[in-house]
């Protein structure tokens, strides 16, 4: 379980990137590991986990991206952080994001396995930062950039001031076309009037 291959892969490495038809089998292999009291968020180049490996690769291993996902120790609790960054300070979300692969897929497994899209890296970016960019800079726009977008902002767990202001300086930044900055704009005005909701239902 343990061993290493002559490019210095471990057996998780090659079961999730290699065989990453077979996805279950890198779960396996995973949970394995685990019980023999080896973390399986092993730690590559630069600081990236196997969850970053795979996030980067984009869409094609998006399956055994969420098999590892799922896996769980003895104990029932997830073998795997999505929120564990990298010497960059990037969680596999800023990776997938910024993968030059098909990634649209992975970013929305992600969120819904709870990736943070405002958690920020070295750069003081965050996720969202970075598909708000990549979406600005395609020609023409693909049609689920917005719903990407939508998403990562109603995915946010906690309405803070904070994000609120992050959001409303991507929306003064004229870097960013009008259709992204009215889709951030639409998700503002949500969050104020639910909010407004909210007070209303205490009284």
């Amino acid at each position: 379980l343990l061993s290493l291959d002559e490019q210095l892969h471990s057996l998780l490495y090659i079961a999730a990137v290699e065989r990453f038809d077979k996805p279950m089998i890198a779960r396996y292999v995973a949970e394995s590991l685990a019980k023999v009291n080896y973390n399986p968020l092993e730690v590559y180049n630069e600081g990236n986990t196997i969850l970053h490996v795979l996030a980067e690769l984009g869409d094609s291993h998006k399956d055994v991206l969420s098999e590892l996902l799922m896996a769980s120790g003895a104990d029932g609790k997830p073998l795997m952080d999505v929120a564990v960054t990298n010497k960059k300070g990037q969680s596999a979300l800023h990776t997938a994001v910024l993968s030059p692969h098909q990634h649209l897929s992975t970013v929305l497994l992600l969120l819904k396995m709870r990736a943070n899209p405002f958690q920020k890296d070295v750069h003081e970016k965050t996720p969202l930062h970075y598909q708000m960019i990549a979406a600005a800079k395609r020609e023409p726009r693909n049609g689920r950039d917005l719903e990407v977008i939508r998403k990562m902002i109603q995915a946010h767990p906690l309405r803070t001031k904070e994000a609120v202001k992050m959001l409303e300086d991507m929306c003064g930044d004229s870097f960013f076309p009008r259709d992204l900055r009215a889709t951030i704009q639409a998700e503002i005005s949500y969050w104020v009037k639910e909010e407004k909701t909210k007070k209303l239902e205490r009284r």
